[in-house]
């Protein structure tokens, strides 16, 4: 599907600024990203988990990191004090763990 929309460009030849290359450096003049990471309750790697969230949030780069958890609320216990980490939490939502929650 990419293959086919940068082959079609935007009616202009390709050579319109606006239009995204990949691999892209930085793509649509975009400068910092969002992460996301998806977890649940019974993960055994919560230490690892929190550990990388505290690392990506460090990054120049990053402009928030957005957790998705994936059991109720309540199963969260100390999350990473971060100002940049917002979460999502599924069940709250009506969205149990399945494959149109990704």
């Amino acid at each position: 599907a990419v293959s086919s929309w940068l082959s079609k460009g935007d009616g202009d030849g390709g050579k319109s600024e606006e239009q995204c290359r990949l691999p892209a450096g930085r793509a649509c003049h975009v400068t910092q990203w969002t992460i996301i990471f998806m977890s649940y309750g019974k993960s055994p790697h919560l230490r690892g988990l929190f550990e990388s969230i505290t690392k990506v949030s460090e990054w120049e780069r990053t402009a928030e990191v957005v957790l998705v958890w994936n059991t109720p609320a309540a199963t969260l216990r100390s999350p990473p004090k971060n100002p940049k980490l917002r979460i999502f939490y599924a069940q709250d939502h009506g969205l149990g763990n399945n494959l149109f929650n990704r």
